[in-house]
Formats: structure tokens, sequence, C-alpha cells
């Protein structure tokens, strides 16, 4: 009797320890599984980027017009993406009489970080909008598409001595929000300014933050 008790209680422990085996290979399975989806999807995803925005015109001698074009990079559509966008001027304040200009950067971050904050919620209210199941755009893999913004008031002379010694920057900012074949949603920003004369039209440059793809 107690060699039969004896090997049922080694069964049950073989048991025990064969199920325990088996609930750990397949964990292990699972995470291994979890894991090369995550990596799969992060391979074939959309990525929306944003390009050097471009003058249309001389934005000395009139309105400041803008195009910003933006391609998908990925491997997958951009479905069902929105663009919000705004340009603007940023004087920017003088240092403090110790040299100091970090009050003046904390005020320009906490002014960029509520330009982006108020893109957002537009992008909220339109897409809970009567007619937002209507609107549907989609970017393909290596498409590449522009928006345009503008600023109808001209530079008057202080404003171009200012942009040219840098006081005073143009800034094109924006949020793209998509969705992949999986409808896992992202959002590209991007932040570029000028400064600078005439001659350097061309030249713009890439904001120290908010560009970013989530």
């Amino acid at each position: 009797m107690n060699d039969t008790l004896a090997q049922i209680r080694q069964q049950t422990a073989y048991s025990q320890q064969s199920a325990e085996a088996a609930k750990r290979a397949a964990d292990a399975a699972i995470s291994t599984l979890n894991q090369s989806k995550v990596a799969f999807v992060t391979e074939v995803r959309p990525y929306i980027i944003s390009k050097v925005p471009v003058f249309v015109g001389n934005p000395f001698t009139g309105a400041q017009n803008v195009n910003i074009h933006y391609l998908n990079v990925g491997k997958t559509p951009a479905a069902r993406y929105r663009i919000q966008r705004e340009f603007f001027r940023y004087q920017a304040e003088p240092k403090a009489p110790n040299g100091s200009d970090a009050v003046a950067i904390k005020r320009f971050i906490e002014f960029l970080n509520s330009r982006f904050n108020q893109l957002a919620k537009k992008d909220d209210m339109q897409t809970s909008g009567p007619f937002s199941s209507f609107t549907r755009q989609d970017l393909a893999p290596g498409a590449e598409q522009f928006v345009s913004v503008t600023d109808r008031r001209s530079l008057n002379g202080e404003e171009r001595v200012h942009l040219d010694s840098g006081m005073l920057a143009l800034f094109a900012i924006g949020i793209i929000r998509y969705t992949d074949a999986f409808n896992i949603p992202y959002e590209t920003e991007f932040c570029w300014y000028f400064f600078g004369n005439e001659s350097e039209i061309t030249t713009w440059h890439s904001c120290d933050s908010h560009n970013l793809i989530k």
C-alpha cells in the first residue's frame, strides 16, 4: 500500500513538473510570437516624414507662401491620414540683464508646445465631426504629397533686420496622423524654421524638438 502511494505521489510530481515545463514552453512561444509580431509590424509599418519646406516666391517682398512636402518611406500604405499645419512668426526675447537666455528659452518651449497642443486638439475635433467617416486619404509607399501654408502679411523693415539676425524666425509646423493595415494609429510631428536674408531662402532649419515619428 505504501509502495502504491509512493508511486502515485511520484507520478503526480512528474505530471506537475511536465505541466510546468509545458507552461514555460508555451509562455516562451507566446513571448517569441509577440516579439516577432512587434518586429514585423515595426518593419512593415508606414512612416510619413516631412521634407524641407520650400518658399513659393520671395518671402521678403510680399506674403510668405510655403509648400511642405511629405512622403511615406514605409513599406505599407499610410491609411486615413490627416494633416494639421501652421505657419507663424516668432520674435525672440532679448537676454536677461545678466546675459542669460534661460527664461527666453523656457518661454519659447512653452509657446511651441502650446502650438502643437492646439494642432492636436484641432485634429481631435475634426475626427469627431459628423462627416469624419466620409473623408479618407491614403498615402502609398513611396508616394509624396504637399500642403501649403501662408502668412499674407508683408515683412516690414524692422522684421527683415530681425529675420536676418535671427531675432525673428518663420516657423512651419504640423502633425500628421495615420494608421496601418492593422488599424494601429501613428503620428508624425514636424517642425522647421527659417531665418536669414534674401540669398538664403532655401536654407531651413530643423527644430530641436517636435520632429518625431510615433
